[in-house]
């Protein structure tokens, strides 16, 4: 099953290792000197994954939603 992100990506929902809110993570105390040019308010939030970081105009609450469900059905069709 594939989590779309928006944008015309998806990405398998096994690979996702979380999903974050880009604004509380700009607003903590973290660096994060990979997301300074995702800075202009077009995306939401970003998510970690086993081949790299994906960012997402979705918001991380949908994402977490969409990504529950899927990996729920994913396990339970078997």
């Amino acid at each position: 099953m594939y989590l779309h992100l928006g944008s015309d990506v998806m990405i398998p929902v096994t690979k996702i290792i979380g999903i974050f809110d880009l604004p509380v993570m700009e607003a903590s105390s973290l660096s994060m000197p990979w997301a300074d040019g995702m800075k202009n308010g077009k995306y939401t939030s970003f998510l970690l994954t086993d081949t790299g970081i994906f960012f997402s105009e979705i918001s991380s609450i949908t994402l977490k939603k969409r990504a529950d469900n899927l990996f729920s059905q994913e396990y339970t069709d078997q």
